[in-house]
């Protein structure tokens, strides 16, 4: 698997506990939904800011998380696919991943291991 990394603005903060259940795992739909890292962000009028890693993607894998919680997820956005940084993409938009980003992504997908 590929790692992806995403934005998440949610409600209100995750508490410890819930922080830690996300790490393990939450069971869902005969899946386990679980993250590999979570790191809080800014807080702002409109909610906390949360980076999260997965290292497997399952269908609204952080939606259904988020709701496992009652947290209401005001904004997702996917920054990353392995090692390759999305940037300025809107959604639905894309671009033609560059050779050097190819033959990372190729490193990534052979080892199945993260490169930075």
């Amino acid at each position: 698997h590929v790692e992806k990394i995403y934005k998440l603005w949610i409600d209100t903060p995750l508490g410890f506990h819930q922080l830690a259940k996300m790490k393990r795992g939450i069971p869902n739909k005969g899946e386990t939904l679980r993250v590999l890292d979570i790191d809080e962000g800014r807080h702002t009028r409109q909610g906390v800011e949360y980076t999260i890693t997965l290292g497997e993607g399952k269908n609204r894998h952080i939606r259904r998380m988020m709701e496992h919680f009652d947290k209401k997820v005001f904004r997702l956005m996917r920054i990353s696919i392995g090692p390759i940084q999305l940037g300025d993409l809107k959604p639905g938009e894309w671009r033609r991943a560059k050779p050097a980003e190819l033959k990372l992504l190729r490193k990534v997908i052979a080892g199945n291991k993260s490169v930075s």
